[in-house]
């Protein structure tokens, strides 16, 4: 299970453009034939920590059927096909999150 963090890309002075995914996780198989998405709410239905078991509520696709996400995992050339962009216009707000021993800013 992956949480997905997008960071937008300056493209003029104050104007950003962003990647909307939609769903913060992405899970895929071992061997990367399907995959899932999950918001933050679904992700708290599951149990576990190095085995996630989750409720069957949410869809199951073949990696075959391309989605943002899964460009975006893939860093696929098709990603500005597949993913909705939003324009920001002002600088982000730079934020730390932990991942375990990993700390990240965005």
């Amino acid at each position: 299970m992956y949480r997905m963090v997008v960071s937008p890309t300056r493209i003029l002075n104050n104007t950003y453009l962003q990647f909307d995914i939609g769903k913060d996780y992405f899970g895929i198989n071992l061997l990367q034939r399907s995959y899932l998405t999950l918001t933050e709410m679904d992700v708290v239905k599951c149990r576990g920590k190095d085995i996630m078991i989750c409720p069957a509520e949410q869809a199951v696709y073949s990696t075959e059927v391309d989605s943002c996400a899964l460009s975006l995992y893939f860093q696929s050339t098709r990603t500005r096909e597949r993913c909705k962009r939003k324009v920001i216009f002002r600088p982000p707000q730079p934020r730390l999150e932990r991942f375990g021993s990993t700390v990240l800013c965005s």
